[in-house]
């Protein structure tokens, strides 16, 4: 018996965490350039609360991307 399914599982699960990953850095790339040119647009709670928001977002893309490295 081979062992080729449980690793082309592993290799369909890293494509899908780096997809998610490279999807959630383009549409937050998409959403800053959206605000840069509608500033008359808001969120009705204070700045600290957006930030927190874009790190964590930040965040979550960035380890999609790092997550599917592997580690020997």
């Amino acid at each position: 018996m081979t062992d080729s399914k449980p690793k082309k599982k592993k290799n369909s699960v890293k494509i899908v965490f780096k997809v998610m990953g490279i999807s959630m850095l383009i549409l937050g790339a998409a959403f800053i350039f959206f605000a840069l040119f509608h500033p008359e647009m808001s969120f009705p709670w204070s700045n600290a609360i957006s930030y927190l928001i874009y790190g964590f977002y930040l965040a979550v893309a960035v380890l999609l991307l790092i997550a599917p490295v592997n580690k020997k």
